[in-house]
């Protein structure tokens, strides 16, 4: 009990070894860097396809053609590529509403135009839409509307 009570004593009067000792400077507390946000997770896509639906208007304008397509395909419309890599193309009857659907590969991208070839099948208007270009990524019916084509002359 003495042994306790003298140690008690002891702190609290202070040692005259531990008297010469400097005091540690107080310690402060760094600011932390703010770390920059995560990116958003990507959404989770359980098919290899997105099923792109594509809705709008056309008008020839002033190319008489003999056949017009729309297509989406990965190249920019104009300059009409000799080669183009298309994802999906469909005829284009006559002038007004058209609706296309393709199957494309997830996180694709590309373009959608429009058209018109002559008899021999050469390329003699086109139009872009003005949103290209496009991502083509999501689940379910992925949606372009409200796209308006007027041909344009190509020569």
């Amino acid at each position: 009990m003495h042994v306790r009570l003298f140690l008690l004593t002891l702190a609290l009067t202070g040692c005259e070894r531990c008297a010469d000792k400097p005091a540690a400077p107080p310690t402060t507390a760094l600011p932390m860097k703010a770390e920059p946000p995560a990116p958003p997770p990507k959404p989770v896509v359980h098919s290899e396809r997105a099923e792109v639906e594509f809705f709008g208007d056309w008008k020839p304008g002033a190319v008489k053609a003999a056949k017009v397509l729309f297509v989406a395909q990965e190249e920019p419309c104009l300059p009409v590529p000799a080669t183009p890599k298309r994802y999906g193309e469909t005829v284009l009857d006559k002038p007004g509403p058209f609706f296309a659907e393709y199957f494309i590969k997830q996180d694709s991208r590309g373009h959608v135009c429009v058209y018109g070839y002559d008899e021999k099948g050469a390329v003699v208007g086109a139009a872009s839409w003005e949103k290209n270009p496009l991502r083509f990524f999501g689940e379910g019916e992925v949606i372009f509307a409200n796209m308006d084509f007027t041909l344009a002359e190509v020569k």
